[in-house]
């Protein structure tokens, strides 16, 4: 038993020491890795302020290069812009689309700070390219003009402009075609409705507009075709008075004031014709907004058989 004691004892005493030695061979470790840490740091601060001088020398080399070969760098970007167009065009729009506040707030700076600039450099411009920007303008009033109300929508069956049109389809709508439908080919033989009806029917309504609404028009009769100006003027049941203008540039038409509505018996009207004493069977009327007034609206022959 003494024996082992002492055996454990030397073997406790042993483990005891080689704790120690840890512990030391341990902190002196944890300082080295201290060291090459801030070592580290160190050079990596030295290393950026190297790669800032690097930029600073290439941006000079490139500006002195660029100063020697001004020409030849002018022609090889030409020659990749004519190559790249479409490239560098999605690159410009997808950079505008991306920044488009940055780039108005640095064009709002620039002009502001430098107003008496732009204004020479617009000044000069405009003369340059006067007849150019001029036929611009004139050709784009011509197709704005030639883009007429040819549209003919499906429910309302009214004329109008390409914007306010969208191609018909009847899967997008609830309701039955036939409360709303009718079928009426646009010039470009396809079929459009309007954005008005489109959205009433996407709610599940029908518009207040729509031709199914009671607001379809019959076909005239032959005999009002042969008709003249002032006897369907007489035959219609309300006159309408306007006064016309002209505009003093451009000579354009213009309403005047407002629009007078006067409602009329059409029985009376032709029973208090009088025969007419020409051989002919016409008649000259004249139509005035009031018989006080010296001047007419309409002057013409009228033929009282017709209108009886």
């Amino acid at each position: 038993m003494g024996n082992e004691s002492a055996h454990f004892e030397i073997q406790f005493v042993q483990i005891c020491s080689l704790r120690e030695e840890l512990k030391n061979i341990l902190q002196q470790d944890f300082s080295a890795f201290l060291r090459n840490c801030t070592r580290k740091r160190k050079n990596n601060s030295g290393d950026e302020n190297h790669s800032t001088k690097r930029q600073k020398t290439r941006k000079e080399t490139n500006k002195t290069y660029y100063q020697k070969n001004q020409e030849v760098v002018i022609e090889n970007n030409k020659i990749y812009r004519s190559q790249n167009k479409e490239k560098i065009n999605k690159n410009n729009k997808n950079y505008r689309s991306q920044n488009k506040e940055k780039i108005h707030e640095r064009d709002k700076n620039y002009r502001s700070q430098n107003k008496e600039k732009v204004n020479e450099q617009d000044k000069v411009y405009y003369k340059k390219n006067k007849k150019v920007h001029k036929d611009n303008l004139v050709s784009k009033f011509l197709k704005l003009v030639n883009e007429g109300p040819f549209y003919v929508c499906v429910c309302c069956n009214r004329c109008l402009y390409r914007q306010t049109v969208i191609k018909y389809s009847a899967d997008k709508y609830d309701m039955p075609k036939e409360n709303y439908y009718s079928e009426v080919v646009s010039f470009d033989g396809q079929l459009y409705i309007c954005k008005t009806c489109h959205n009433k029917l996407k709610k599940g309504d029908l518009p207040c507009q729509s031709v199914k609404n009671k607001l379809s028009l019959d076909e005239l009769p032959e005999e009002f075709h042969t008709l003249r100006r002032l006897e369907k003027i007489l035959i219609s049941r309300r006159i309408l008075f306007k006064k016309i203008a002209i505009m003093p540039k451009g000579q354009f038409p213009k309403l005047k004031g407002s629009i007078c509505n006067v409602p009329i018996n059409v029985e009376n009207v032709a029973n208090t014709l009088p025969r007419s004493t020409s051989d002919n069977g016409l008649l000259i009327v004249k139509l005035k907004r009031k018989l006080e007034y010296r001047g007419h609206v309409v002057f013409e022959p009228i033929r009282p058989d017709f209108i009886q």
